[in-house]
C-alpha cells in the first residue's frame, strides 16, 4: 500500500474536513464508475484499474467508517 495514503486525495477532494457522508459518497461512486473493473475503458489495462478501484474502496471505507477514520 502507498505510504503517503490519503483518502481526500484518492476521492479528488479537498482534505478541509468539511464533507458529509453524500459527498464522498457522489466523488466515489464518480470515481468507482471509471475504474471498475467490469466496466473500464480498453485504454486502461484491467489490472491498473483493479489496483485503482480497491484503493478507492478503502479511501471510501477510511472516510465512512468510524473506527477506520479513527485509526486514520
Amino acid at each position: 500500500m502507498v505510504e503517503d495514503f490519503n483518502p481526500y486525495i484518492r476521492l479528488k477532494l479537498e482534505d478541509d474536513g468539511s464533507f458529509n457522508t453524500k459527498e464522498i459518497r457522489q466523488a466515489y461512486r464518480r470515481l468507482a464508475v471509471k475504474y471498475h473493473p467490469d466496466k473500464v475503458n480498453k485504454s486502461i489495462p484491467r489490472e491498473k484499474a483493479l489496483k485503482r478501484y480497491q484503493v478507492l474502496k478503502l479511501a471510501y471505507e477510511t472516510l465512512t467508517k468510524k473506527q477506520k477514520f479513527d485509526n486514520y
